[in-house]
């Protein structure tokens, strides 16, 4: 493994240090190679914590498993490739999530078993924007305990796109040496005639850094411009809060045929193996509905002891 300033200056790859969250910590430290930040910074709303950096850090973000949605899958032993496929696959098929709404990493709990942690990805890019805001830029983000694949890699980001810088560099070094071995074994004529020639190289790279500088601050114009999109577009994804929470609140023996939803009340019908009544009882520990209650008449269901119902519910204040 190359050294972190070999890696630097050949591709562009910068240094980062950890940021872990302890519920004890009352503002962002640093010791050595870590930095310690309070639970609060990781909360969407609340004043931002003491920061006592002095100048910017990279970092790799560890999330605490809590902070993510966690579901443990039975899979057979099989290669790596073939683990990433069947994950996401099982994903696609048993979660309400669309694969560019999320992102997931995992870590083997037993055998034949995984455990995934899924994080979604707005929040990702709305956490990474709030820690910039205290001067951490995000390079990788990690669950703990996780740290292959991250659930994140926003490397990207931090260098050069399109390499032009380790071409420069590769190009300078090319420069030096050649000046090297011509001020050593040609004559004083020759020299002077290369020095010519790799000066006005050199002239030329800079004029191309020069105007390289300028697409890459146009660049990173376009890229804070797509964050603040995306930062409006996930205040968007009600209903797919609404879906994950009725996925998870709702016992398998329920099936959903539909749901409305009007701005202030959502009403869902289906048909339950069951007690219909029972099932508003159920309803009633959402964190996002309020007042549920059976908005129609409760029939037998084509099902043998199922019933067909149909419940509405108001939304809590402060879901949206």
């Amino acid at each position: 493994m190359l050294p972190d300033s070999v890696l630097f200056f050949l591709f562009g790859i910068p240094r980062a240090k950890t940021l872990t969250f302890s519920p004890n910590a009352q503002a962002i430290t640093e010791s050595g190679a870590v930095i310690s930040a309070p639970y609060t910074l990781l909360a969407k709303t609340g004043t931002p914590p003491i920061n006592t950096l002095t100048n910017p850090v990279i970092v790799d973000v560890i999330l605490p498993q809590t902070a993510c949605l966690i579901r443990d899958i039975a899979l057979p032993k099989m290669s790596r490739k073939n683990l990433l496929q069947a994950i996401a696959l099982d994903t696609q098929r048993t979660t309400p999530f669309q694969s560019d709404e999320i992102i997931w990493t995992y870590i083997p709990v037993e055998k034949g078993k995984i455990r995934q942690f899924i994080f979604r990805q707005a929040d990702a890019i709305e956490l990474q924007m709030r820690l910039e805001n205290s001067d951490l830029i995000v390079k990788q983000l990690m669950v703990e305990k996780c740290a292959d694949p991250p659930l994140f890699d926003f490397s990207s980001k931090l260098t050069d796109p399109y390499g032009f810088w380790r071409k420069v560099n590769f190009a300078l070094t090319a420069i030096l040496v050649g000046i090297i071995a011509a001020s050593v074994w040609q004559p004083i004529a020759t020299d002077r005639r290369a020095l010519e020639h790799v000066n006005q190289e050199i002239t030329e790279l800079r004029k191309t850094a020069l105007a390289s500088r300028t697409e890459l601050t146009e660049i990173n114009g376009a890229q804070e411009e797509k964050a603040a999109f995306l930062q409006i577009l996930s205040k968007q994804y009600f209903l797919a809060d609404l879906l994950r929470e009725l996925t998870v609140r709702l016992p398998d023996s329920v099936w959903i045929s539909s749901i409305q939803y009007n701005g202030t009340e959502v009403i869902i019908s289906g048909s339950v193996k069951g007690s219909a009544a029972e099932l508003v009882l159920v309803v009633a520990q959402s964190n996002i509905l309020v007042n549920p209650r059976l908005s129609g008449p409760v029939s037998r269901g084509q099902i043998p002891d199922t019933e067909n119902f149909e419940i509405a519910a108001t939304i809590r204040q402060g879901a949206l």
